[in-house]
């Protein structure tokens, strides 16, 4: 982060690559290589990640699969005007709420950009925004383990084939560690989608996860983390790891 008030995280950009490792191993993701994008560090800024959702947007068939992996900081609602999440990218500008505004990247653009921009009728989002909420609310007055609004994620899941699955409930604190030097959910999310080669469903994989994650935050930090999932109405199985020669789709991911 670029504004010295943003609290510092330790593994997210571990967890980004950790994911993308993953999408590209031949074992279990089976994306093709150019068809991950990796932003970490200094290059996660708003406006590169705009451009790589629209990049998605131009690349992705109707009959693709488009996931999105983001792991940072994020702003609380009460923070801004129109009650808006943000995520903290690394040029975010904590000065005030006009700041917020002008260079964070919008949880509600997210939503829209998948709903409206992208032509794949399939996409799995996973979040894990929050981290540390009450020493980040002390050194910045404000930044918060803020998760998703719920019209936020009523606007992801509409269409079909679209599922959230974000690292805890809304007054929730999501956790990280030293010890497996990820975040609590991050982590359990590689280690359920290698199950099975990669062919669990993705509402399989979150089952995993749930239990997973509450399990060690409260053997850990005697604190309660659970994740939640939304889904549109009309959703066959997602599955990460399917080939694309098994279903005949392309693999724009």
């Amino acid at each position: 982060f670029q504004d010295a008030h943003v609290p510092k995280i330790k593994y997210t950009s571990k967890d980004a690559r950790d994911f993308a490792d993953l999408l590209k191993d031949p074992a279990y993701g089976h994306f093709a290589e150019d068809h991950v994008h990796l932003l970490a560090d200094e290059q996660a800024t708003t406006r590169k990640i705009k451009e790589e959702l629209n990049w998605l947007a131009r690349s992705a068939g109707k009959d693709d699969l488009v996931v999105v992996f983001l792991s940072s900081h994020g702003s609380p609602r009460e923070k801004d005007t129109a009650g808006v999440n943000y995520v903290i990218t690394s040029d975010t500008d904590l000065k005030d709420a006009d700041s917020l505004f002008a260079t964070a990247l919008p949880m509600v653009e997210l939503a829209d950009v998948v709903r409206t921009r992208i032509r794949a009728r399939r996409a799995a989002i996973f979040l894990d925004t929050c981290h540390s909420g009450a020493i980040a609310a002390a050194a910045t007055g404000g930044l918060v383990t803020a998760q998703v609004a719920a019209q936020t994620f009523e606007r992801l899941t509409q269409g079909v084939g679209r599922i959230i699955i974000a690292s805890s409930e809304a007054k929730q604190k999501s956790y990280e560690s030293d010890k497996i030097r990820n975040g609590y959910f991050t982590y359990n999310l590689v280690r359920a989608l290698k199950q099975d080669g990669g062919s669990a469903p993705v509402e399989k994989v979150f089952d995993f996860v749930h239990e997973q994650v509450a399990k060690q935050v409260l053997s850990d930090w005697k604190a309660q983390q659970t994740p939640v999932l939304s889904k549109s109405t009309e959703l066959a199985d997602i599955v990460i790891g399917v080939r694309p020669e098994a279903s005949g789709e392309r693999s724009s991911k």
